[in-house]
């Protein structure tokens, strides 16, 4: 008991607790420790996806990502007259088949509703529980033809143009190019990025083309 109650008393001076603070860095530093929980923790997600989604990615995005970020930063400043909205949400009847409400949130749009931007990061391309990945993409496809038939010009931006690594995060081609599509808008999805179909530029208007993009 004497033993004990020392040892909680030494246990809340600093010197202990940045001496423990310091053992458990060089710990986790380990390299087998790292694999072992890079290990579980893989098996915790691939066995409990459902639950993984719920309690990590959907509170993901309840807020922008850092791409996502950027690019309302870039076009904001780029093109003020034309005063993007950020996750702004509009109405219709065709977005029902969704959402209960018939919202629909999107990235960056005009304030004339004439341009809309999209940001598809990883769960436009990955299922992250069963049946996620169709659903999403059945969303995609819906707004997709929404504004060709709407004549807005979309522009969807995908993952693979984004890294982590560069300063900027989008090369200067792909900003580049986002620039030149809202210098000269033409309705229809200009899809930019290779995660789609390959190639770094698509640009389709068609009900026909939208499903060669998503699939039937």
């Amino acid at each position: 008991e004497r033993r004990s109650k020392l040892l909680g008393s030494l246990n809340k001076t600093d010197a202990f607790r940045k001496r423990a603070s310091d053992t458990a860095k060089i710990t986790s530093a380990r390299k087998d420790i790292q694999q072992n929980r890079s290990a579980r923790l893989k098996f915790w997600r691939d066995s409990n996806k459902q639950e993984f989604y719920a309690k990590c990615t959907a509170n993901m995005h309840k807020y922008k990502s850092k791409p996502e970020k950027l690019l309302y930063s870039f076009v904001s400043s780029s093109f003020p007259d034309l005063n993007f909205l950020n996750n702004k949400f509009i109405k219709d009847s065709a977005f029902l088949t969704f959402s209960k409400t018939g919202n629909k949130q999107i990235d960056m749009i005009s304030e004339s509703r004439t341009i809309a931007i999209e940001f598809d990061g990883f769960l436009h391309f990955k299922e992250v529980w069963v049946g996620s990945l169709i659903k999403i993409k059945q969303k995609d496809s819906l707004f997709s033809q929404y504004c060709i038939d709407k004549n807005i010009t979309l522009l969807r931006v995908s993952l693979d143009t984004y890294s982590y690594r560069v300063g900027q995060g989008f090369s200067q081609a792909t900003l580049d190019k986002i620039r030149e599509i809202i210098k000269n808008p033409t309705p229809g999805v200009h899809f930019i990025g290779k995660s789609w179909n390959g190639a770094d530029y698509t640009h389709i208007f068609s009900k026909e083309e939208i499903l060669k993009i998503y699939g039937a």
